[in-house]
């Protein structure tokens, strides 16, 4: 399994009040992380509202939307419905200013990126470098001790859960054998 750090998540799992708990209810440890991926036909655009707690060491991914062939106008609805929901309440518990207008990062050609700007999404590009991957990867698994937990609502994050859950690192036949090459997979990581 690629993510041995990962745990289901949701929020009325969490004792906020508790003890030692203290450093998850302080706002100020959380930072916000909006991405969409926009995906060309056959592939899907997914998005994704992740919070990222600096002290624990925590990445939750509270939210996402998946679908394919949307339109700039349709990823616009989707993502305001997810933005409204706010994570099953986790961003207002944390105050935490989640709205349509908050940047959120793509690589995707600029046609798409003016037009998903005129519908009120302020939108990014991200350039993918050789290597991207492996750095994101890296990340997520906690490889550079940036991350201790990954946490997924599983409930509100069907897609970000199963991707994650079956991420698998490739295997190939050497000399009749099948062995586990240490690779980051490519395939199946939308909502990563």
């Amino acid at each position: 399994m690629v993510f041995s750090n990962i745990k289901a998540m949701r929020e009325q799992d969490l004792d906020w009040d508790a003890k030692e708990n203290w450093h998850l209810a302080r706002e100020s440890n959380w930072k916000v992380c909006l991405g969409i991926d926009y995906g060309y036909a056959p592939d899907i655009t997914a998005f994704t509202v992740s919070i990222y707690n600096k002290l624990a060491k925590v990445l939750w991914v509270i939210d996402e939307c998946g679908g394919a062939r949307w339109s700039e106008d349709g990823i616009y609805e989707h993502v305001k419905e997810v933005l409204n929901r706010h994570g099953g309440g986790i961003g207002k518990r944390l105050s935490l200013n989640i709205t349509p207008s908050s940047v959120i990062n793509s690589e995707i050609d600029n046609r798409i990126i003016d037009g998903l700007r005129r519908t009120g999404l302020n939108v990014y590009p991200v350039k993918k470098g050789n290597g991207s991957r492996d750095v994101s990867y890296q990340f997520l698994t906690g490889g550079y001790g940036n991350l201790k937990e990954l946490w997924v609502d599983s409930e509100q994050c069907p897609g970000t859960w199963a991707e994650m859950v079956g991420a698998e690192f490739p295997r190939r036949d050497i000399n009749g054998k099948e062995v586990i090459i240490q690779e980051w997979p490519n395939v199946n990581d939308h909502f990563l």
